[in-house]
């Protein structure tokens, strides 16, 4: 039991007049008047001191309650905090902290404006306490005048008893009274002394009061003033999250919405007012409102900690607006069931046109996936595969839940299993595209060869989210691969074996030739005049047709070199190539009175031996076959995007269109032996010089006007990823 004040006895009068003070009742009159006017300055510093602990009371009980408010504001604040990192959901959930904190803040305000009327009263209850001290002042004066009063009294007892000790004739009776009289003085006196030490301990007590009092009123204040700078914050913090507020008083169905909320729905809230529950559903879209319900009678059965609830608004144009409506109830009656509940609005129309469209790509993502012809993969930040496309469930004949994860490990062929998770984790390591060939398991048990493809994906502000990957099934190509590897081994050998008899078949067919020559030769000279007509000429055709077969089988045995040259690739200056052939060239070009013009020419990457042969023999051609005119040879090229393309230009004879196909075949002639020489294999031989360049050769031409060669050479760095 807490410790009275003062610690003066309650006498009965005043009893009746405190409970005249607290219940308002008038204090009844008894037959104590006269103790009642003795005893009032006690019984007023008693009332005050009552009065005092009862404020204290309230105030205390006040301070709990502030506490108890502070300790939810810090929950509040805390939960505020740990939601802060969460994503638009957890930041509608704050929305409702703030909405709790504002209402709470509105009790607060409440309790605070009831702390400044109780000081306000307790204020007036000073000025009233000083009155009652400055009577117990004067009440305190009175006794001291009495006291001197009493003193001189006493003196005069001091007189009489005197005269009483002269007057020893008196009688015992007279004596007595005065001894009776001189003991009831000085307890008077001790009375009225003790009287005037409990009027200064009270005074000191009220002293006190009032120093404390004022302590608590300046803390009142500081309070008042720190929750008024609160509420102006939280007020701009709604303001710059753009949200509506709303209360609802869910026993009288009393709603309060803020200005926002209207706005948002095309209204001014003065034009949607009066506002209450129905005003709220009349503007919810039919589908939305039995939802709403639902999900507050969860929230008032407490099954859900939050109502929140994302719906549509009719907007004043017409068209529908989506908001995100978040609440939760704060009182609750004796009986558990809710009294009041706050919420916030917010406008998510354009989060959720955002969700539609991108639920419209993943469905057309989807759609296209699964009718690619193609196996479509993806995978996660984690590595771990999220996602395979109908085509990849076909080939595996397994099911999507079996190959989730590493489940599509299992069926890859032990001899690429390895090589296949390396090269896949070193691409998510440096998180670059990465292609690899590997075999996996078939529906039919066999293994089917793949060409994976994949790239990483990544979010607007960089973040890796992992890989998406496409397989196309190689398998028919890759068997063909084999083979015809099988078939270019075999055929290399066969070259070799070939182009070793072409060396060895020249070399032994021009022995006898030689042989033949010769000994024609010698009896050409044996007979000399005894030789008729006819058998020199059988001779001369002998003769002829030897050296012919020389010329051929040398041809032969050049175009069998140039597959066999093994010369390196190496960079060449065409100006400084073409000069040289020029020197080679010059006694025949001087020999036809030809006109030969070279453009400046590019440097290219080329087997020198092979570039010079190419245009010895396309330049021989261009002045062998020409009419009466003089032979005009124009030779240049044109820088195309990854290839330079080189012409070789003349006004001979031309080439019927139809006879295009046919000069760059092996043995091909197109003129009789007697009007042009040759053996059919030099185009041929040019031909294949570009194809081992990694080029192309064809020709323009026309009849009596003259032939335009032309051959392509890749440029340096397409050459070398050809080879």
């Amino acid at each position: 039991m807490k410790k009275p004040l003062f610690n003066i006895p309650i006498t009965s009068i005043f009893r009746q007049k405190a409970e005249a003070l607290f219940h308002k009742k008038t204090p009844q009159k008894d037959n104590h008047d006269k103790e009642s006017v003795a005893l009032n300055p006690k019984n007023e510093i008693e009332i005050l001191r009552t009065e005092l602990e009862f404020l204290y009371k309230e105030l205390d009980y006040h301070n709990k309650e502030k506490d108890k408010r502070a300790n939810e504001l810090i929950l509040a604040n805390t939960e505020l905090k740990y939601q802060q990192g969460e994503k638009q959901d957890r930041a509608h959930e704050l929305d409702l902290a703030n909405t709790e904190l504002i209402f709470q803040q509105g009790e607060k305000k409440d309790r605070a404006d009831e702390l400044i009327l109780a000081n306000t009263e307790l204020k007036y209850q000073q000025g009233e306490k000083q009155d009652r001290a400055d009577e117990l002042d004067l009440a305190n004066t009175e006794l001291i005048f009495q006291q001197g009063e009493k003193k001189d009294r006493a003196d005069e007892l001091v007189i009489a008893n005197t005269e009483l000790k002269y007057q020893q004739g008196e009688k015992q009776d007279r004596a007595d009274e005065l001894i009776l009289a001189n003991t009831e003085l000085k307890f008077q006196q001790r009375e009225k002394k003790d009287r005037a030490d409990e009027l200064v301990i009270v005074n000191n007590q009220h002293n006190h009061q009032r120093n404390e009092n004022d302590r608590i009123t300046d803390a009142l204040i500081i309070l008042n003033a720190n929750q008024t700078s609160k509420k102006e914050r939280l007020s701009f913090i709604i303001q710059g999250s753009n949200v509506g507020t709303w209360e609802w008083n869910i026993t009288t169905g009393e709603t309060i919405f803020n200005e926002r909320l209207a706005n948002i729905i095309g209204y001014t809230l003065a034009e949607i007012s009066p506002t209450n529950f129905s005003t709220f559903e009349k503007f919810t879209h039919p589908d939305d409102v039995l939802q709403s319900r639902e999900l507050l009678h969860k929230h008032f059965r407490k099954e859900i900690l939050y109502y929140k609830c994302e719906l549509r608004m009719k907007h004043r144009n017409g068209h529908w607006v989506w908001l995100l409506e978040t609440g939760a109830v704060h009182k609750w009656d004796e009986f558990g069931k809710p009294v009041l509940m706050s919420g916030t609005h917010q406008d998510i129309t354009e989060r959720k046109l955002a969700e539609e469209k991108i639920k419209e790509s993943e469905e057309r993502f989807r759609l296209m996936a699964d009718t690619a012809p193609v196996l479509i993969w993806m995978s996660g930040a984690d590595s771990m595969c999220n996602y395979f496309n109908k085509s990849w469930i076909n080939f595996t004949g397994r099911t999507l839940a079996e190959e989730i994860g590493e489940g599509w490990m299992k069926n890859l062929h032990p001899n690429d299993f390895t090589n296949c998770i390396e090269i896949y984790n070193n691409a998510i390591k440096v998180q670059q595209e990465f292609k690899m060939e590997f075999r996996l398991m078939c529906a039919n048990g066999e293994y089917g060869w793949l060409l994976n493809h994949a790239v990483p994906r990544f979010e607007n502000d960089g973040t890796f989210l992992g890989y998406i990957g496409s397989c196309v099934d190689i398998t028919i190509s890759k068997k063909l691969q084999i083979t015809l590897e099988k078939y270019t081994k075999d055929l290399e050998i066969s070259n070799t074996e070939l182009e070793n008899f072409a060396f060895v078949a020249s070399h032994d067919l021009k022995e006898p030739l030689r042989m033949v020559n010769s000994y024609l030769r010698l009896l050409e000279i044996k007979l000399g005049n005894q030789l008729d007509e006819k058998t020199s000429k059988y001779i001369h055709y002998a003769s002829d047709g030897a050296n012919r077969m020389k010329i051929l089988i040398d041809n032969l045995l050049q175009y069998s070199s140039v597959s066999s040259n093994k010369d390196p690739f190496i960079q060449l200056d065409l100006n400084e190539e073409l000069n040289y052939i020029q020197l080679i060239l010059k006694d025949t070009i001087e020999n036809n009175n030809a006109g030969l013009y070279i453009h400046p020419m590019p440097k290219i990457n080329a087997n020198k031996t092979l570039i010079n042969e190419l245009f010895v023999n396309i330049l021989n051609n261009a002045l062998k076959y020409r009419d009466e005119k003089d032979p005009i040879i124009e030779v240049g090229y044109k820088d195309e995007l990854d290839s330079y393309v080189f012409y070789i230009k003349d006004n001979g004879i031309g080439i019927k269109e139809e006879d295009f196909s046919k000069i760059f075949i092996l043995f091909s002639r197109l003129h009789n032996k007697n009007n042009y020489s040759g053996t059919g294999i030099g185009l041929a031989q040019c031909k294949k010089i570009v194809e081992i360049h990694k080029g192309k050769i064809w020709l323009e031409s026309e009849v009596g006007v003259g032939s335009t060669f032309y051959f392509s050479i890749p440029k340096l760095e397409k050459f070398i990823t050809a080879n």
